[in-house]
């Protein structure tokens, strides 16, 4: 917890004005709406595909920031449902490669491979092996539009 607050620190952008905000179309965000979907996906009896031994309250926490924080123009970087479709593709398993566009302010983009980053530190606790950083930055480059994987692993620190 101490280091995601020092990673809020770092990038400020990332974390700020949050809000939870109902998809109505790809340009418009019309309505906040409670956040029920969310806890739905907690409950869920599904096994984490991504690292078994990790229960998936983790992603899920630790990704919401995604869809509860908004950009400078007050639109989420992904909006509950694009959120729902990144885990239950990366984490429960769903086939679908449909890769989901994130809306980042100019100057962004480290504060969100931090963010995977800091995901990454986390679940090395609960991997068996410990050469898995290429498998946490395809989270970021095999799920989200306009990632490439070579950049990623470049800038892929603290």
């Amino acid at each position: 917890i101490s280091a995601l607050n020092e990673f809020k620190k770092l990038h400020p952008l990332l974390f700020q004005n949050f809000s939870v905000c109902k998809r109505t179309d790809h340009n418009d965000v019309k309505e906040q709406v409670p956040n029920v979907e969310l806890e739905d996906l907690k409950r869920t009896q599904i096994p984490n595909q991504f690292n078994s031994s990790m229960p998936i309250t983790v992603p899920i926490n630790h990704f919401k920031i995604l869809f509860e924080s908004s950009n400078e123009k007050k639109k989420p970087y992904i909006f509950q449902e694009d959120f729902n479709k990144f885990i239950y593709r990366a984490f429960l398993g769903s086939q679908n490669t449909d890769k989901i566009k994130m809306r980042i302010p100019s100057g962004g983009k480290g504060g969100v491979i931090g963010l995977f980053y800091q995901f990454y530190q986390i679940g090395k606790d609960y991997e068996n092996n410990f050469q898995v950083r290429d498998k946490y930055i395809r989270l970021l480059t095999d799920f989200f539009e306009g990632w490439d994987f070579e950049h990623v692993k470049a800038n892929f620190k603290k």
